[in-house]
């Protein structure tokens, strides 16, 4: 489990990759940490091992392996600072919620009361897969292409009284961002906030 989705603990924070928050803050990640590290490493190579055949092609052969050496590093590293980075924070300040995108976008800033709903946004996917059995020639695969399983596919919705306000434009794993959703939900009840729904049931 990702620990940055760690719940408050009783001495108020929350664990996080670099130790502890407060609990007032919610840090949303859109996928779980190295998820993305196969592809990212792949990406890195391509691209040096074409940096390095480019100082080859100009005859510079004493730099090409430096030239791609350095390449993968860079890209390695800044893909990790990227990946370091989480999507959304949420944070309690009085009675306000405050949700920042990134480094700064802030993309509402209501109070918390306003804040009537946080919904799963989920749909059903089928991927078409190309045909790879023998007999199909490369160059028709596409056209007897096969349907793949379904699979859910999610995001998480703020519902406030003025506008539904999803936290990522497109959707991905259901089971990871139910865990996401469900965390999300406790952070924010342990701060003071109930659904619209229950806000009756709790005043009696």
């Amino acid at each position: 489990m990702d620990e940055r989705y760690a719940a408050p603990g009783a001495d108020g924070s929350a664990r996080t990759g670099k130790g502890s928050k407060s609990a007032r803050v919610f840090e949303y990640f859109v996928q779980p940490v190295g998820a993305r590290a196969p592809a990212v490493g792949c990406l890195a190579i391509v691209v040096s091992a074409a940096v390095a055949a480019l100082f080859g092609i100009f005859e510079l052969t004493a730099y090409a392996l430096p030239a791609g050496a350095l390449t993968f590093a860079g890209l390695w590293w800044n893909n990790r600072r990227q990946a370091a980075r989480p999507h959304a924070r949420l944070s309690i300040e009085g009675s306000y919620l405050r949700l920042v995108e990134g480094e700064a976008r802030e993309r509402l800033y209501v109070p918390l009361d306003d804040l009537l709903d946080v919904e799963l946004d989920t749909k059903t996917i089928q991927r078409v897969q190309d045909n790879v059995r023998a007999d199909v020639l490369p160059a028709f695969r596409l056209f007897h292409g096969q349907v793949g399983s379904a699979s859910d596919v999610s995001r998480i919705v703020l519902i406030t009284t003025k506008l539904e306000l999803p936290l990522t434009e497109e959707r991905v794993s259901s089971s990871y961002t139910i865990e996401a959703f469900g965390k999300m939900r406790r952070f924010l009840r342990d701060n003071g906030w109930l659904p619209e729904g229950e806000r009756g049931a709790g005043a009696a």
